[in-house]
């Protein structure tokens, strides 16, 4: 798990309960990362704390609505590569994407 904290809560789908949606400034632990080719390639995470399992088509946040530390960055690169086999992306394709969608603070 890869820690973030929340840099954006804006723009909650109506269809998402408050009580499943991110707070802004919170601490988060990402567990998984998606490459959401239906939104145009964003880079779409699971987090631990929250389950959207049950809310179909939302089964995760926008990526880039955290940010992370640069040791956790680096981390969260690893994490990507791991997932990425799970997701069709080479790891070219995947640091493009980061570097592209994430800005490291």
């Amino acid at each position: 798990m890869i820690e973030c904290r929340c840099n954006n809560s804006k723009n909650k789908p109506k269809e998402i309960p408050q009580h499943k949606w991110v707070v802004e400034g919170e601490i988060y632990h990402i567990t998984f990362i998606y490459n959401m080719v239906n939104q145009a390639g964003i880079l779409g995470c699971t987090i631990s704390e929250i389950s959207l399992d049950d809310l179909e088509p939302y089964n995760c946040y926008n990526l880039a609505r955290f940010s992370f530390t640069h040791d956790n960055f680096l981390k969260l690169l690893e994490l990507a590569k791991d997932c990425a086999e799970f997701n069709d992306l080479g790891e070219n394709e995947l640091e493009e994407l980061f570097h592209r969608e994430l800005v490291e603070v």
